[in-house]
């Protein structure tokens, strides 16, 4: 969330024309649209996060639900490969949509009085499902050469697949040298923080306060942690052998004295952002807004007791379908999640074929190539 303040306050104060929100967001999403919202600017927004889909849809211009954000890079670039990667991608949905028709009318005729035969090709469909829905994707470094990204993707493909020796190990080992590279990340991402704020403010530029907080609070930090600074009742001392959550060290100290409080603040701001898209999302303008409307309506009513006053007088057997709680359940657990899968399934199949598109080298622009 500090990170989320830094933006949100560039927006306020830039007001830029148009804001773009790519990636992987948690519960910091309907901030920054809000904020964005609240400007007046463009926002366009993607994400693989199906919990974090409806707030950009309420507060955003333009979302790449799912898969889309995916297809974005193919979608523009009009290149062959990669749109061929695209169609690939969509013959994968076809064959899961169809997989999951089948395995429905399997499952549902394996609970019949004679189900041998169907309690085999249920079983049979189930193993398959899980070897095929239980891969997932792995991470590919910016800037590491087409060569290094297939030999590293393809060795964890394998090493998922093939459980054995040698590539069993594999998937212990590979882990830990990405943490090393993360920590020399850290260490030029530090170093290029202090280069820039510290330019900035030898040069009085654009707000250099702002950059002088940030050094400051960068150097309090690093310092307290590596030296392990700790209040003891003769004072300020280097505590080595302890731990950095331990109560006396400084380290710890300030990071719940100041950056708890700080994230708690920026959290309590999403009611307020909540209230404000939802009277924007829920106004029946259109007949989807009609239907989320009554449909928002329903769950909300539903999961008080003013939901089970209003239709407790309905009689058997009506109050099965009519009552609202039992509605509100319904909703949640049919068309909700039927959604819900919908898209996580695009996504897994998105995610798929842009590893792939990386792993093959068809995908260069992480290379800073076309």
């Amino acid at each position: 969330f500090g990170f989320v303040a830094h933006v949100d306050g560039l927006m306020l104060r830039q007001k830029p024309a148009a804001c773009f929100y790519l990636g992987a967001f948690f519960a910091e999403s309907l901030i920054l649209a809000e904020t964005g919202n609240s400007i007046g600017a463009i926002q366009i927004a993607g994400t693989a996060m199906p919990t974090q889909l409806p707030f950009f849809v309420a507060a955003c211009d333009y979302t790449l639900i799912g898969e889309e954000l995916f297809a974005a890079s193919a979608y523009l670039s009009r290149d062959e490969k990669m749109l061929g990667s695209l169609k690939g991608q969509d013959m994968g949905k076809l064959a899961a949509m169809l997989f999951i028709v089948v395995g429905s009318i399997v499952a549902t005729l394996a609970r019949g009085p004679e189900h041998g035969f169907f309690d085999q090709a249920n079983e049979f469909l189930q193993r398959l499902w899980s070897a095929s829905a239980a891969g997932g994707h792995y991470p590919v470094k910016r800037g590491v050469p087409i060569a290094i990204t297939f030999l590293v993707g393809m060795s964890l493909v394998i090493a998922f697949f093939v459980p054995h020796a040698p590539f069993d190990s594999l998937e212990r080992m590979i882990p830990d040298f990405f943490n090393i590279i993360a920590a020399f990340a850290f260490v030029l991402g530090g170093g290029n923080l202090l280069r820039v704020h510290l330019t900035r403010i030898s040069k009085r530029g654009h707000e250099w306060g702002y950059s002088m907080v940030t050094v400051g609070g960068f150097l309090v930090m690093m310092i307290a942690g590596l030296g392990k600074l700790a209040m003891t009742p003769s004072g300020i001392s280097s505590q080595l052998r302890s731990e950095l959550t331990d109560a006396p060290m400084i380290y710890n100290w300030l990071y719940d004295a100041v950056f708890t409080p700080c994230q708690a603040t920026m959290f309590s701001l999403l009611a307020f952002f909540v209230a404000s898209a939802s009277y924007r999302a829920f106004r029946a303008k259109t007949p989807e807004a009609t239907v989320l409307l009554i449909a928002a309506f329903v769950i909300l009513v539903g999961r008080t007791p003013v939901g089970v006053w209003l239709t407790d007088w309905i009689p058997a057997p009506f109050d099965q379908y009519l009552h609202i709680p039992n509605l509100s359940q319904w909703i949640m657990s049919v068309p909700n999640m039927a959604g819900q899968r919908t898209i996580q399934i695009g996504i897994a199949l998105g995610i798929i074929s842009s590893s792939l598109r990386l792993i093959l080298g068809i995908e260069r622009s992480h290379l800073g190539g076309d």
